[in-house]
């Protein structure tokens, strides 16, 4: 009762599947699609990591910055949050000091 242009694409232990030109056309261009995308990603990793590895020193020097930038930070707020202050000497400590050297 299968009509003439529907070929069998697999049998199953109480089925059988069958398939149209049409469908099978379909399943190949989406089966290309997703090669050529799998392949389209690739190369734009590799091109995407070649373009890093070009600039290994650049992105080494902007890390050791950022780091400075983190710690002077980080200790400002921690300063900030308990309230530490920088000492300031009196005039008169200072030619003590100076005075006794």
């Amino acid at each position: 009762k299968v009509p003439s242009h529907y070929k069998r694409k697999q049998t199953l232990v109480q089925a059988e599947r069958y398939i149209t030109e049409e469908l099978y056309d379909l399943e190949q261009k989406i089966l290309s699609a997703r090669s050529k995308q799998i392949e389209m990603e690739s190369q734009i990793f590799k091109d995407l990591q070649s373009e890093v590895l070009k600039q290994v020193s650049f992105l080494k020097a902007l890390c050791d910055r950022w780091s400075h930038i983190d710690l002077y930070s980080s200790l400002a707020f921690l300063a900030i949050e308990n309230k530490y202050v920088r000492p300031q000497w009196a005039n008169q400590l200072l030619m003590s000091l100076s005075l006794t050297q």
